[in-house]
């Protein structure tokens, strides 16, 4: 429906898009994105012009897709130039999978090394020296995408417990207390779901609202935490069964608190936003 939009390759080259972008969205190929460094690397991932090539050394950690891509959307720091996302193939030489990792919703990842690694100049997506900018656009977007997940399976699990204090056999809905609480389910839901699309607004328009989003990202994925919580309450010991849907999603939100930046790292750069930026709404 989207196709490449809005990940990185959407405003590449011709060239890139041909050799890369169409065989991805075919199914052909499979892409990592490689932004994490090791937390003991002495230095970032860096390269060096050289003619028409760029020499990378350096590593990556945490490589979301990585175990089973074909290239990987990498941030290097091109000396003398900037940082730059350029586009590495794991089958060159040089470049070695050190590790292949799953995490507890599913998803895997890997770390790499890369040993002076020859890329042409061509795999450059944009201009040397706005590879952050383009780097944390696409961590927007995803942020974005993950906060939009979120108040989907809010939405399922609301459903799900209203479903489960429906049912026949069940004379739980009458109680009071559990009322309240379906309540105050549905009135996070509701909160957590008006941010998202309220910074939706916001960024169709045009606007600066990196704030928002990190915002919209932190209520959405802490409600769906919350809710899952209290509705395995509700359900009791069968929705701890792996089969069980709310067992499912319960691992699977988890990871949504950490990825694309923690929830509490997230608090602290709204807080440099307003108070040393001025930049945002909130």
């Amino acid at each position: 429906i989207f196709g490449p939009s809005p990940g990185l390759l959407a405003q590449a080259s011709e060239e890139i898009q041909q050799k890369f972008l169409d065989p991805y969205l075919a199914g052909d190929l499979q892409s990592g994105f490689g932004f994490t460094e090791p937390s003991d690397a002495k230095r970032h991932t860096w390269a060096q012009l050289e003619g028409e090539e760029l020499i990378v050394n350096g590593a990556k950690s945490y490589v979301t897709g990585g175990s089973s891509a074909d290239f990987i959307n990498t941030l290097v720091e091109v000396e003398d130039v900037g940082p730059a996302m350029i586009l590495i193939e794991t089958s060159r030489p040089g470049v070695e999978l050190q590790k292949a990792f799953s995490s507890v919703d599913g998803s895997h990842h890997a770390s790499f090394t890369f040993t002076n690694v020859h890329v042409p100049n061509s795999h450059l997506i944009g201009e040397a020296g706005t590879g952050m900018t383009r780097a944390l656009e696409q961590v927007n977007s995803v942020r974005m995408a993950i906060a939009a997940n979120c108040i989907g399976l809010n939405r399922f699990v609301c459903d799900l417990v209203a479903n489960h204090l429906a049912s026949t056999d069940n004379r739980s809905h009458t109680n009071h207390e559990t009322r309240v609480k379906f309540g105050r389910m549905r009135t996070q839901a509701f909160a957590a779901r008006s941010s998202v699309y309220r910074t939706a607004h916001l960024m169709e328009a045009g606007e600066n609202c990196v704030n928002e989003i990190m915002a919209s990202k932190i209520l959405a994925s802490e409600t769906i935490t919350e809710l899952t919580d209290t509705a395995i309450q509700i359900v009791g010991g069968e929705a701890l069964i792996e089969s069980h849907p709310l067992a499912s999603i319960f691992r699977r939100v988890r990871a949504s608190r950490l990825a694309e930046g923690p929830t509490d790292t997230l608090h602290a750069n709204i807080s440099r936003g307003y108070l040393d930026l001025n930049l945002g709404r909130i």
